[in-house]
Order: structure tokens, then sequence, then C-alpha cells
């Protein structure tokens, strides 16, 4: 069994969710020594960010209009899509995020 860790903190080391996020790694491990852990981090290692707005665009150009462009993000965020479902899928989720917003007095949430 493997154990994927999704974390998205601006903040890495003042995120509180992320804290609690290593306290279920580190049980979690403990419980399945020699598993593997796979951590992607979103803060220190974002996706592109005109991934997903091109290939928004280009989803909805005809296929024969597409540049080459359009073509090549699809295939990005194609290859991004089946990480994650793939990780999903043959894993045990751990997912952390840290948010804040001048709506709301909550520092972070962990989902």
């Amino acid at each position: 069994m493997t154990l994927f860790r999704l974390d998205a903190s601006i903040l890495p080391a003042a995120s509180a969710s992320a804290e609690i996020a290593d306290v279920v790694e580190a049980k979690w491990t403990a419980a399945h020594p020699g598993e593997k852990v796979v951590r992607r981090h979103l803060g220190t290692d974002p996706l592109p960010a005109h991934i997903w707005a091109s290939a928004t665009v280009a989803g909805f150009t005809p296929e024969p209009e597409r540049t080459s462009t359009q073509r090549e993000v699809l295939a990005d965020a194609q290859d991004l899509v089946e990480e994650l479902v793939a990780r999903m899928s043959s894993s045990w989720p751990c997912r952390s995020t840290t948010s804040a917003s001048p709506s709301t007095s909550r520092r972070g949430s962990t989902w």
C-alpha cells in the first residue's frame, strides 16, 4: 500500500495543517513499515499556472483547429489528471491544505 500525501500551503514552514498531516503520516508509517510514501506539495512545487486555463480553452476548440500549444497543454493536463487518479486509486490519501482569506477567521483547514 502507498500513502499519497498532497500538501498545498503557501507557507509550508508555518502550516498548522501540515503539522497535523505530519502526525498522521508518522502514525501511518509506523503502522506500515517499509511501505511507500509519495508526496506532492503544490505550494513548493506548483503546477504551471497556464495549464488549466489553456487546457480548458483548448478543450472547447475543435481538434482540427487546435494549435500545437493547445495540444501540448491538453497533454500536460491529461498527464497530471492521470497521475492524480493513479495515486488516489492506489493510495491511502492524507491531504493537507492551508488557506487564508479575508472573509474567514480560520487560518487553515485539513480535508
